[in-house]
């Protein structure tokens, strides 16, 4: 006859359903929060403003729109002040801030054509780019500045006949430029990989931006100017904000 298992009552059993396979379900992507997306909203509406203001030659606008991209950056820095200094040390996130508002500030110095008041500015906030770098990387990396060296000298031999009495404050505000590269470098290496590799390619940003100003305030004048210097501006400023404020996990 026809042989089969079956139970103690020799009534057979029906085999048991097999469980489904198990399928792992992916996490949904993280969605930007209402106030990052008003952020950057912001931040590029400025931009926006400041290009359209300077097209239509409405100087006042212009003047409002151009310290709002790095005041946003500031609120931003500020809402992660938790994780950066919890990350990187209050240190380096009060030294970022002091860049940032001393950026807001020169901004504005510099449109109303105070430029020497806009150079120290400026000197005091990458001073503060500079101490947040240092204090996030305490490596020396020396051969990191011949690069700079070589990019920067032949922007001073440009300016040199042509800065009079102020040879020295601009020289001493492209070494502090170049002491940010440098220590970009030193923190990039620190912070292997993520957002912390942004640190040199903004300190470069910053760097050509600095030296278009140079060559446009004493030797003079060329096509483009205002855009090439405010694109590598903001460039630079968001790319080493975030290289510090990204990076802190």
């Amino acid at each position: 006859g026809l042989l089969y298992r079956g139970g103690a009552d020799g009534m057979p059993r029906s085999k048991a359903p097999r469980a489904p396979p198990f399928v792992r379900q992916s996490e949904p992507e993280p969605q930007p929060s209402a106030v990052t997306v008003a952020l950057v909203t912001t931040f590029c509406g400025a931009v926006g403003c400041y290009f359209v203001m300077m097209a239509a030659g409405s100087e006042v606008l212009q003047g409002l729109a151009k310290p709002v991209p790095v005041l946003v950056l500031f609120i931003w820095a500020w809402l992660r002040r938790e994780e950066v200094c919890r990350c990187h040390g209050t240190g380096v996130f009060y030294a970022l801030l002091v860049a940032l508002v001393f950026g807001a500030i020169g901004d504005v110095l510099l449109e109303l054509d105070f430029f020497v008041p806009g150079l120290l500015s400026f000197l005091v906030g990458h001073s503060g780019y500079t101490v947040a770098f240092t204090l996030g990387s305490r490596v020396v990396m020396a051969l990191q500045l011949i690069p700079v060296l070589f990019f920067i000298i032949p922007i001073i031999a440009i300016l040199a006949p042509h800065l009079g009495a102020l040879f020295v404050p601009v020289v001493a505000y492209m070494a502090i430029s170049v002491a940010v590269c440098w220590r970009a470098a030193a923190w990039t290496a620190t912070h292997a990989g993520g957002w912390a590799v942004l640190a040199v390619p903004g300190a470069v940003a910053f760097l050509i931006s600095d030296g278009f100003i140079g060559v446009n305030k004493f030797v003079g004048p060329f096509p483009g100017r205002d855009v090439v210097v405010m694109t590598t501006y903001w460039l630079g400023q968001v790319l080493m904000t975030s290289s510090i404020v990204n990076s802190a996990v």
